[in-house]
This record gives structure tokens, sequence and C-alpha cells, in this order.
């Protein structure tokens, strides 16, 4: 199955919302699943 997951923050932070997207992410794929992962672009100030 095809997956999206779209989110307001994603890695490099380190936050729990990252985190956790990153182990559904990661589960689903292990599950057999294409995951796609669509967030704003990283801008470090």
């Amino acid at each position: 199955m095809n997956i999206a997951i779209f989110t307001d923050s994603f890695l490099p932070g380190v936050d729990g919302t990252e985190n956790a997207v990153l182990g559904f992410a990661d589960a689903l794929v292990e599950s057999g699943n294409n995951v796609l992962v669509c967030c704003p672009k990283f801008i470090r100030r």
C-alpha cells in the first residue's frame, strides 16, 4: 500500500512529534508499505 504522512515538523528536529512520525513510518515500512513523509523545508536560523 502507498501511504503519505503529512506533518508540520520532521527530522532533523528532535521533539516528540518528529520521533513519533519516524517510528510510525518505520513500522509501516516494516509491514511492507511504501511511505512518503511530507513536511515543510527545514531552515536553520
